[in-house]
């Protein structure tokens, strides 16, 4: 029996060594980052999105920010977990950030448990000036289409194009619900790899309301909103003609991954 005991104990605490983040942690049903809103206001914010046959995104993000005094810069938050399938990542890769035209510092940062991906841009050592300023910001994130079937029984508020039943769709927050920045107008543009059917948009969650100017034209969707208030999503769904490409995925939801990492399996 003594010796059990010695064999067993060791056992148990690499078993809560790779256990206690699922254990203590509020698990894949948390809300997101928030905190008070941002006082820095978005008064034009550009989306330009392109997904490839591989289902990788490239996207080019723009922002018009209006400053008070005081400011160092901005936060953008990533959800690095796919909200359509838990065993799915999607981190970002940042490949460009500018202001004002000009390169500027950044840091990236986790947050929720390495669940978020943040971008801390701005010089710690220095504010902006009270006025207009220019962020770009360019990122890359893999394996972004999903099943065709996914998101099917959701309802939007708002829908465009010609009905189909492609084995592919790209769901996605479009305008992250993270932002504790007042968007005054929101363009965005998404060119996909193959022809686009049926294209679904809301703005908020739920049902929501509806998107504006919410067009297909071949391959490209488009859309704007305006008056988001903080922390405000804009989702776009639309179907696309091209089989669904393989997405690299770990054994279990983002709550794992401090304990067991984030090795990848090849196929969805």
């Amino acid at each position: 029996m003594g010796r059990l005991v010695k064999w067993l104990i060791p056992l148990l605490l690499i078993g809560f060594g790779l256990l206690w983040p699922v254990v203590f942690h509020g698990g894949a049903g948390s809300s997101g980052p928030s905190g008070p809103e941002d006082p820095v206001v978005f008064s034009d914010y550009d989306v330009d999105v392109s997904v490839d046959a591989a289902g990788d995104m490239t996207a080019v993000e723009t922002i018009t920010a209006e400053f008070p005094g005081g400011r160092h810069g901005i936060f953008r938050y990533w959800d690095v977990a796919n909200q359509n399938n838990p065993r799915v990542r999607q981190k970002p890769e940042i490949t460009s950030v500018l202001l004002d035209g000009d390169t500027v510092p950044y840091q990236m940062l986790w947050e929720d448990g390495e669940r978020f991906r943040v971008a801390k841009i701005g010089d710690p050592d220095s504010t902006l000036s009270y006025g207009t300023h220019v962020f770009e910001i360019r990122y890359t994130i893999p394996g972004v289409l999903d099943p065709g079937d996914i998101g099917a029984g959701k309802e939007f508020a708002e829908s465009t194009g010609t009905p189909d039943d492609f084995p592919s769709v790209f769901f996605w927050n479009v305008i992250a619900p993270s932002w504790n920045n007042e968007i005054r107008r929101a363009d965005i543009t998404v060119r996909l790899p193959a022809e686009v059917g049926t294209a679904q948009c809301s703005v908020g969650y739920g049902v929501g309301r509806a998107c504006e100017d919410l067009t297909v034209r071949g391959t490209t969707v488009t859309l704007s909103a305006q008056n988001l208030a903080p922390r405000t999503p804009v989702t776009l769904r639309a179907g696309v003609d091209l089989p669904t490409p393989p997405q690299n995925t770990l054994p279990g939801d983002f709550t794992w991954d401090r304990g067991l990492g984030r090795s990848r399996s090849g196929g969805p």
